[in-house]
C-alpha cells in the first residue's frame, strides 16, 4: 500500500479535524474548538416587544437610564389592572420598547380613549378641597397626578388613598406615586400620546407593587422634594 505524501496527509488531517467540530460552531468558535453559546443578556424581541435582559437572563423592568431620555414616548394605561406602562420608539417598528411601569389608581369614570397631553401643572386643585402634584392633563377633566394632598405642601398626603394605589379608587384621573407622576411630567412632552384600555394582562413589564405607608407617614417616599423627611425619620 502506497503511503500518503505530505500533501495527502495534510488534507486527511484537515478533514478529520472538520468532522470533530460541532456543526453549530461559529468561525471564531471553530478556531478554538468550542461550541457557540447563546448570550443571556441584551436586547431581544419577544412577542412584539423589544425587551432588555441582564447577564443572568432576567428581564430588566426599568430601562430609562439604559436608553436615556427619548424624544417621544407613548403612555398606555391598563384601567382594569391599574397599571401604567411607558413605551419608547424602536425606529420604524414603532413604540415597542417598554421603558418602565407604574402602579396607579384609575376610576370607574376613567374613559377608554386615545388622547394627547395638552398641558402640565406643578400643583393642581382636584375634586374636593385637595391638590395633586406633578400633573399632566390627558384630556378634559382627566389628569395624571400624584395621590392627593390636603394643601400644596408635601407633608399633607392622604395616606389612606396612597395605600389604595394599584386598585380602582379615583374619580376618573390616574393617580400615581409622586415620583412616577414627576417622571411623566419631566420626560413626556406636551402632545404625548396616551392610550387607556382594558386588559387582563397588566403589560409586558408586569405591575409593580406600591408600598403601604403607616398613618403618620404624611409624605410620599418617592417624592424628591420630601426625601429630607425620610432621612430625618430614617424610614426610607
Amino acid at each position: 500500500m502506497k503511503l500518503l505524501g505530505k500533501r495527502g496527509l495534510g488534507i486527511l488531517l484537515s478533514f478529520m479535524l472538520a468532522l470533530s467540530l460541532p456543526l453549530c460552531a461559529s468561525a471564531a468558535d471553530a478556531a478554538e474548538g468550542t461550541p457557540a453559546k447563546p448570550a443571556k443578556g441584551g436586547w431581544k424581541y419577544v412577542k412584539g416587544y423589544k425587551l432588555y435582559y441582564d447577564k443572568n437572563g432576567k428581564l430588566v423592568k426599568d430601562v430609562s437610564r439604559l436608553i436615556g431620555k427619548q424624544p417621544s414616548y407613548v403612555i398606555k394605561v391598563n384601567k382594569k389592572k391599574n397599571c401604567v406602562t411607558v413605551y419608547a420608539k424602536d425606529g420604524r417598528k414603532g413604540y415597542i420598547i417598554p421603558v418602565k411601569a407604574f402602579p396607579c389608581s384609575a376610576g370607574n369614570a376613567t374613559p377608554i380613549t386615545t388622547a394627547r397631553t395638552p398641558s402640565k401643572y406643578r400643583w393642581h386643585r382636584l375634586n374636593g378641597n385637595c391638590y395633586g402634584q406633578w400633573c399632566t392633563r390627558i384630556k378634559q377633566g382627566y389628569l395624571f397626578h400624584s395621590v392627593m394632598y390636603g394643601r400644596t405642601t408635601n407633608s399633607s398626603l392622604s395616606v389612606s388613598n396612597y395605600n389604595k394605589l394599584g386598585r380602582t379608587a379615583s374619580h376618573g384621573c390616574i393617580r400615581l406615586r409622586a415620583g412616577d407622576a414627576k417622571w411623566i411630567y419631566d420626560n413626556c412632552k406636551r402632545g404625548t400620546k396616551v392610550i387607556i384600555y382594558n386588559s387582563a394582562n397588566p403589560g409586558p413589564l408586569g405591575k409593580p407593587k406600591a408600598e403601604k405607608l403607616p398613618s403618620w407617614h404624611r409624605w410620599d417616599p418617592t417624592d424628591p422634594t420630601a426625601k429630607s423627611r425620610c432621612r430625618k425619620k430614617g424610614c426610607h
